[in-house]
């Protein structure tokens, strides 16, 4: 029976279902851009950010075969909650490296070199002195 066929094909696909490279990349920079930005004062909720952005901008992230079916959605909020992980352990270690050990920097390189790494668009010409300010405390 084709229909029993199909249906049995369709649940093992929901199974093995994953997000491609592109996808789990532009989550990773829009996490990335989010902990970067000078209002940020939290950070263990940058995956609700990050999730909220991602539902918002789903077609623009190219993420369009997931809103709409909750076992794809599931699979998305873990994947966005272990990708926000890592960019706040980066970010962490970033701080650390900056004012530590061999790899210390002044503040006005690290912002440049944050910025670079961490924001869409990266440091642009003219950087807001608030990401240095925001740096600072975090330091």
């Amino acid at each position: 029976d084709i229909t029993a066929l199909t249906d049995d094909l369709h649940a093992r696909l929901e199974v093995t279902f994953a997000l491609n490279k592109e996808q789990a990349a532009n989550i990773r920079l829009v996490a990335q851009d989010l902990i970067y930005s000078s209002q940020r004062t939290t950070y263990l909720s940058l995956f609700l950010d990050v999730e909220a952005l991602v539902r918002k901008e789903w077609k623009r992230l190219a993420i369009t075969n997931v809103y709409g079916n909750p076992s794809r959605e599931r699979i998305v909020s873990s994947t966005i909650k272990q990708i926000c992980s890592s960019v706040r352990n980066g970010w962490r270690a970033d701080i650390c490296d900056s004012c530590l050990g061999s790899k210390n920097v002044c503040l006005t390189e690290f912002t440049f070199e944050s910025a670079t790494k961490y924001k869409l668009g990266g440091p642009g010409k003219d950087l807001s002195a608030l990401y240095s300010v925001h740096n600072a405390l975090l330091v």
